[in-house]
């Protein structure tokens, strides 16, 4: 008499049995942990749709802001709120993609050496404006107008890298 354990049938009914059970049970599970991951995926980019919008204003304000700088450094201009622009930062830092992240990064250090120089071109130029009663420049307040031109177009070329970067991120 055949064992029924050792009967090639039985084995491969068990087998179906089987494997239509933890079809049956893993099927459920995956499914939704591919639903939570998706969801997850949907609310990370809505997310960033809203922070990269925020940063490209700021970026943008910055950049104008610059531009009008280094024509007239001693002009009175609406700066960026340094409170919303740190709250931005700490949301890029933790929701933005590390080449979002890293352009920022390298807009923030050019944006913060360019107001060293503009806050030099201004001490400079205050005193030398007074004296003359008005307008007034030599040769280093121009030197110092044509560096933070200079200055004013790489801000300018990093806003751009960044919003195409933005784009590129942000497309279907």
């Amino acid at each position: 008499m055949k064992s029924v354990l050792m009967d090639p049938t039985a084995i491969t009914g068990i087998a179906g049995i089987i494997g239509t059970l933890a079809a049956a049970i893993l099927t459920p599970l995956i499914a939704e942990r591919a639903r939570r991951k998706s969801a997850r995926q949907e609310q990370l980019r809505g997310r960033r749709m809203e922070l990269y919008a925020d940063l490209l204003r700021f970026t943008a304000r910055i950049v104008e802001n610059a531009e009008n700088w280094s024509a007239t450094p001693l002009v009175a201009l609406e700066e960026v709120d340094l409170d919303e622009l740190d709250r931005v930062g700490g949301q890029a830092d933790a929701l933005a993609s590390e080449k979002v992240d890293g352009l920022l990064q390298d807009f923030m250090s050019r944006a913060s050496t360019f107001h060293r120089a503009l806050a030099e071109a201004q001490e400079y130029l205050r005193p030398l404006r007074a004296d003359a009663g008005g307008p007034a420049d030599d040769t280093t307040s121009i030197q110092q107008r044509v560096c933070l031109a200079d200055m004013a177009s790489e801000l300018h070329r990093v806003h751009k890298t960044l919003r195409a970067r933005i784009r590129y991120e942000m497309r279907d």
